[in-house]
């Protein structure tokens, strides 16, 4: 898995087409959600599958306030 990451992080994407570049953001994100939720697997053992998934979307979410956040501060310190 880690050699897929690195092979689209290698890739140049100079004269790629649209849908090019959009599927290797596609996987690159199916890459990291896989990685995230062997992680969550790995810190509690003892989650159910729906746990599991509850929890991986958590995860997301705090992700996507926190980059929200840091959106509305810097385009509020310009304005």
């Amino acid at each position: 898995m880690e050699d897929h990451i690195k092979n689209i992080k290698k890739r140049d994407f100079k004269g790629v087409s649209g849908e090019e570049t959009l599927k290797a953001c596609f996987e690159a994100t199916e890459i990291a959600l896989r990685m995230l939720k062997a992680s969550i697997k790995n810190n509690h053992p003892d989650f159910s599958e729906t746990e599991i998934e509850s929890e991986l979307m958590r995860i997301i979410k705090m992700q996507r306030n926190e980059e929200d956040d840091f959106a509305r501060k810097f385009y509020a310190e310009r304005a």
